[in-house]
């Protein structure tokens, strides 16, 4: 034997290791020998023996190590399931969708540097040992791989009571259950352990919780875990930090996994954290990890991806090329390829180099897609746009051709011309939705392709195209004929089967209490106890499920268990779908009650259930589309409806009825009455080919009599057609009850149509009033009361409390101004009674239920939660006590439910006696006609200055209390800006210092939270140049530069969205910004050269900066949703983001402002001044500059916490 060389893994300390081994040895010789080593045996050896450290963690730098040694040296790797080869893929276990433990990642790696450890020692004449530095492998394929590798022979060892040995024994049943739905097992196996695992259990039920799709779950776990204070190791927080980022908590992600770079060894994990710092945009982070990464494996698949990511982005292809050469795939050349004909600045050839794939569809899609990608870097929307269509068939282009034509979708949308003109025909853009709709109705699970479709509908993109763009598709699929077949489902059994089957009832529960967490349309009831027959367990369940009271949460959490039992019984019945069908009526109970959190969760776990077939899939998206109509959203329930009538071109006739009067539904609640007739009349048809015309005609007569009631214009003059409305109704109710039938609907009609005819004293027929009590006596699962309070002719403060604790507290911003409809109607009806308002408090209440509550909290990380919904009645009241008490005088109004504004201030921590302002101060009729061309035109028209006071001169306030006043209003009164109030003969904005917060509630939450960031004081300004002639942008870049610097702004000139501003105190954002052409809802950020971004976009980029100042045309623009009681806007979109303040114009913005205003602002706030002061010194300077014209020295306004101080 030549020499002893032992290769150790890079970062060892080679002189402790030498010394460690050499003691080893010594020791060795010394227990062979029965004596110490003689110095000259001991030179000897030394010379003979050498220790390499590894360059990196690469196979083919321990290879390289190997193959230079000379004939004969024995060779050790130490340490060697640690190296890795790209090439090598892991082992998947059946049924898994990926490795499940360690072995199966490190054991195909060992295999592969044993395999070729073995040619260079036969090539070589060497003597190679290896060691894994790990226990034998638990399964036996890799067991038999490493057997299998010719002339090596194969030691181990292991150990049956060591955590890693007893977990190895566990993992692939867990993995299995958990596809099974059976996540209550892993639970109770987990918990079943021995002691030796008790610190393993939290991160083992965290890891399920994560595997079985429960996020938020296991992001709770995880912040429990952690609070309790245990050290983690590293491989545990990559671990917890990729189930945080995927559930949406970037920042906690980032604290979880930057202690841990450092100490992590294996690739695998390295790339974790690598994606993991990508996805949550943390630059620092990303940074420290990629060298890391590079250090321990240069040319990691992920270091790859990143400079591939980066040359592709700036469309270097012939970089790509050039990184990809080595390999043998065929990409070097594609990207070559690529180059010819997309390189350079004009615009490229695509047909031609598509036409090179020949009839390789396969390689066609690819050329494709690159063309699609490069045309939209190019902004050649055009030519993206016809690229892009027909979607690609090529499995793995599928999801990059959805991605990208919703791209283009939405920048066909941005690029509208000022007539509304799309760049594109209509009807090719209706039909490159219809295509991305046939692929989202396919694949339910796709939720990242159903976000994006819901987002391209929204006002803020598409203005009001949305909704009628989506009508027309559902219009026109509705169309398609429906083959009906008949229900297979044929049980017979009501809820009284289970009086005379309480044996199989408690035997049932006994095993769903032993299952213990049951996932609900995943879990099978086990044939052996099923003693009865399915068809009857089930039809028991689902009579129960629909006429249960559900009142309480332990009615909720009732319905929940029998729902869970009556579905893992389905499996065995004569229609296996019918889960589905359950499901979704205990869905749309939960909607209908106002538990509308829960019954999107229910439809979330129904999409998960339904992708198996066509048919269930059908039914699933109709789930939805039933729940989000229940819960009044109703753009993504056409977008779910639209999904339903592709999904599958058969129905059962029942189904087919559901889908046709849920639709019908649908179209009258969106106000397109006359859609919603065609479609009744379809439904008509449906029941004449079923011969159930007679039975449930009268169904579809209540669907007309409510459209002919929202028709109805009531006053006076209406009195005849409301008289005759009603005796229609009566009819129609009395019908209902002859029938049996579900009384709600008609109960609520009836209801409202007699408080209407009170209110202008119409004829009431006689009967009326008892049909209406014995509908309300009929009405189920805790609607009484509600129907009876949004019927009441005067709603107490008691009943309007009532109201909104029903409504359940929505998980998301975004849900709250769905959820609160009924809220706000009754609070609309009671601020109309001159009794009601005589209480201050009550009117307090009434008022903060007006306001917009669906703006997130500042300073969120996971979820935009709005914030908590009040508990009672009088906290409204004592949050504006509170705020005035610090020297904020609060100013609550909104309108009633006959336009008149009423208000109430709270000043000095005295809330003063509410007033309703007369009909010639302000009226909410003429501050419509005012909203539709104003604020937008304060900022164009020439003769602005008079145009302030001919406008607002009937859109008044009788009186204000002296300043600082914050203005809190009801959400159809916050597009008026705050400075505007005229009262005194002067503007408000000149004589007092004003602002604006989304509701009282919001404001209680950011004062919890003060000043928010990390200390940064940031700007961006687009310094990219177009084809216009216009520098703005670089010119208040040049006029601010000498402000910036003096205050120590981070200025960035990118001509894209500003990529590390998240967390910093401040941010200036100067930018051009654009209304929609239809003149309301602000629609783009731009900047002069190609950059078109939607404020969602800005706004993610500005995630809880403590202020924004926005130098952007209509950036605090406000406009009320068209569904929803919640307000759209930029200004809004960045407070919901987690920001705690917006100062920004309502109106176009004069590019002179920024250089007169900023100084003045940063001055007193950087001197200590309160938000609200500061900005009100700001504005006077610019006044006084401008001569007093409103539009450029009132244009700055507070949206959000004006009490922010610097810290």
């Amino acid at each position: 034997m030549e020499k002893f060389v032992v290769i150790g893994p890079p970062g060892l300390n080679a002189e402790y290791c030498e010394g460690e081994i050499w003691n080893g040895i010594a020791n060795t010789f010394q227990l062979l020998d029965q004596g110490a080593m003689e110095p000259s045996e001991e030179a000897r050896l030394k010379r003979r023996f050498q220790l390499v450290v590894a360059s990196d963690r690469r196979i083919s730098s321990a290879l390289d190590i190997i193959r230079i040694q000379p004939e004969y040296t024995v060779i050790i790797v130490a340490d060697a399931a640690i190296y890795r080869d790209d090439s090598i893929e892991p082992y998947i276990p059946a049924g898994a969708s990926s490795p499940l433990q360690p072995e199966d990642v490190w054991v195909p790696q060992l295999h592969a540097l044993a395999t070729e450890a073995i040619k260079l020692v036969q090539e070589y004449n060497l003597y190679v040992a290896i060691d894994a530095n790990q226990f034998s492998p638990s399964r036996k394929d890799l067991s038999d791989l490493l057997l299998s590798i010719e002339g090596c022979g194969v030691m181990g060892s292991s150990s049956v009571n060591s955590p890693d040995s007893i977990l190895a024994t566990r993992v692939d049943q867990w993995d299995a259950w958990i596809r099974e739905g059976r996540l209550g097992q892993v639970f109770l196996d987990i918990e079943r352990l021995p002691a030796n695992l008790d610190s393993n259990k939290p991160g083992l039920r965290i890891q399920a919780l994560y595997k079985a799709g429960h996020l938020l779950e296991a992001l709770k776990a995880i912040r429990q875990e952690i609070a309790l204070g245990p050290e983690l190791d590293a491989p545990t927080r990559v671990k917890f930090a990729r189930i945080a980022q995927d559930a949406n908590a970037s920042r906690f992600a980032v604290e979880i996994l930057s202690p841990a770079i450092a100490e992590l060894q294996s690739q695998e994990d390295l790339e974790s954290a690598l994606a993991t710092a990508q996805d949550a945009g943390s630059t620092e982070l990303e940074k420290e990890v990629v060298e890391r990464l590079a250090e321990l494996f240069p040319g990691s698949p992920g270091l790859r991806r990143r400079l591939l990511r980066t040359l592709l982005a700036n469309r270097d292809y012939a970089g790509v090329a050039a990184i990809l050469a080595k390999e043998s795939d065929g990409k070097s050349e594609f990207y070559s390829t690529l180059a010819c004909f997309l390189s350079g600045n004009d615009i490229p050839d695509y047909r031609s180099l598509i036409a090179l794939a020949g009839g390789d569809t396969s390689q066609a899609d690819t050329y494709r897609m690159a063309c699609v990608s490069d045309a939209l870097s190019r902004k050649l929307i055009s030519h993206a746009f016809e690229l892009a269509m027909p979607l690609p068939s090529t499995p793995d282009k599928i999801e990059r051709g959805e991605k990208l034509l919703v791209r283009i979708l939405e920048h066909i949308l941005l690029f509208n011309d000022r007539d509304g003109v799309l760049p594109v025909q209509r009807e090719d853009f209706q039909a490159a939705v219809q295509s991305l709709i046939e692929r989202l109705a396919a694949n339910p699970e796709n939720q990242g392709l159903r976000a994006s479709l819901a987002h391209l509908i929204q006002p803020t993109v598409a203005g009001t195209m949305g909704l009628g763009l989506m009508a027309f598709i559902v219009l026109n699929l509705a169309s398609r004929p429906v083959r009906l077949v008949k229900r297979k489902f044929l049980g017979k059994a009501d809820a009284n089967w289970f009086d005379e089957h309480k044996s199989f009832l408690s035997a049932a529960f006994e095993w769903m209490g032993n299952e213990g967490m049951i996932v609900i349309g995943r879990s099978t009831f086990p044939e052996p106890l099923l003693t009865e027959p399915a068809d009857e367990v089930v039809s028991a369940v689902t009579n129960l499920l629909t006429h249960a009271p559900l009142k309480s949460e332990e009615d909720v959490n009732t319905h929940l268990s029998l729902l869970a039992l009556g579905t893992s019984v389905t499996p065995h019945c004569s229609d296996p779908d019918y889960d589905l069908q359950m499901m979704r009526l205990v869905a749309s109970r939960f909607a209908i009650s106002g538990r509308t959190q829960a019954a999107r969760d229910l439809v979330e776990q129904i999409l998960l259930n339904s992708t198996a077939t066509p048919s269930r899939r059908r039914l699933g998206w109709f789930a939805m589309a039933d729940v989000y109509h229940h819960c009044h959203n109703h753009l993504e329930a056409f977008l779910a409806m639209a999904c339903t009538l592709v999904a599958n071109d058969a129905g059962d006739e029942d189904q087919v009825w559901y889908e046709i009067t849920g639709m019908a539904r649908l179209f009258r609640d969106s106000g397109l009455h006359s859609q919603a007739r065609i479609v009744i009349q379809k439904g008509r048809d449906i029941l004449q080919r079923m011969s159930l015309l007679d039975d449930y005609s009268h169904r579809l007569d209540t669907l007309d009599l409510q459209i002919r009631q929202m028709k109805l214009q009531i006053g006076s003059s209406a009195r005849a057609d409301l008289e005759v409305l009603l005796e229609d109704v009566v009819r129609n109710s009395a019908t209902v009850l002859n029938n049996n039938d579900f009384t709600a609907p008609a109960a609520a009609l009836l209801g409202q149509l007699i408080r209407q005819a009170i209110e202008i004293d119409a004829v009431i027929p006689a009967e009326a009033n008892e049909v209406y009590a014995k509908l309300l006596k009929h009405t189920k699962g805790g609607l009484y009361s509600m129907i009876s309070t949004m019927s009441a002719d005067a709603p107490s403060a008691e009943e309007l409390l009532a109201i909104t604790k029903t409504s359940t507290s929505a998980r998301y911003s975004d849900d709250v101004g769905y959820d609160i409809r009924n809220a706000v109607i009754v609070a609309s009806r009671a601020l109309s009674k001159d009794h009601y308002i005589s209480d201050a408090v009550n009117t307090s209440f009434a008022l903060e239920v007006l306001a917009d509550r669906g703006v997130g909290v500042p300073g969120w990380d996971e979820v935009s939660a709005p914030p908590p919904s009040l508990q009672n009645i009088d906290e409204a009241a004592e949050i504006a006590r509170s705020i005035s008490r610090e020297g904020i005088s609060v100013v609550q109004a909104g309108f009633d439910a006959s336009g008149r504004l009423v208000r109430v201030s709270t000043v000095d921590g005295h809330i003063e006696t509410p007033v309703r302002e007369s009909d010639n101060v302000i009226l909410a009729e003429r501050f419509k006609i005012w909203s539709k061309r104003y604020p937008y035109t304060y900022g164009i028209d020439g003769e602005s200055l008079n145009l302030f006071y001919t406008t607002t001169a009937d859109l008044r306030l009788s009186s204000l209390p002296p300043g600082p006043v914050l203005i809190v209003a009801d959400v159809r009164f916050q597009p008026f800006p705050p400075n505007l109030l005229y009262v005194d003969e002067e503007f408000a904005g000149r004589t007092r210092a004003m602002a604006m917060a989304p509701s009282l509630s919001w404001l209680r939450a950011a004062r919890l939270k003060g000043m928010i960031g990390d200390g940064r004081l940031c700007s961006w300004i687009s310094s990219a140049i177009g084809t216009s002639e216009s520098h703005t942008l670089s010119m208040i870049a040049q006029r601010l530069e000498a402000t910036f610097n003096q205050y120590g702004f981070i200025v960035d000139t990118g001509p894209t969205l500003p990529a590390a501003f998240a967390d910093a105190s401040l941010a200036v954002i100067t930018a051009h910004g654009g209304v929609h052409p239809e003149g309301r809802y602000f629609q783009v950020v731009s900047d002069e050269g190609i950059l078109r971004v939607t404020s969602r976009d800005l706004a993610n980029s500005l995630r809880n900066v403590g202020i924004v100042i926005l130098f952007v045309c209509s950036g605090g623009r406000a406009d009320q949703h068209p569904g929803a009681h919640t307000t759209l806007g930029l200004a809004k979109d960045i407070l919901d983001r987690g920001c705690a303040a917006v100062i920004a114009s309502p109106w176009p913005l004069d590019a002179r402002i920024p250089s007169h205003w900023l100084p003045i602002f940063l001055k007193h706030w950087s001197q200590g001044a309160r938000l609200i002061e500061a900005n009100f010194y700001a504005n006077k300077t610019v006044d006084q500059y401008f001569s007093q014209d409103p539009a450029r020295g009132l244009a700055m306004t507070i949206f959000g916490n004006p009490a922010l101080r610097r810290t």
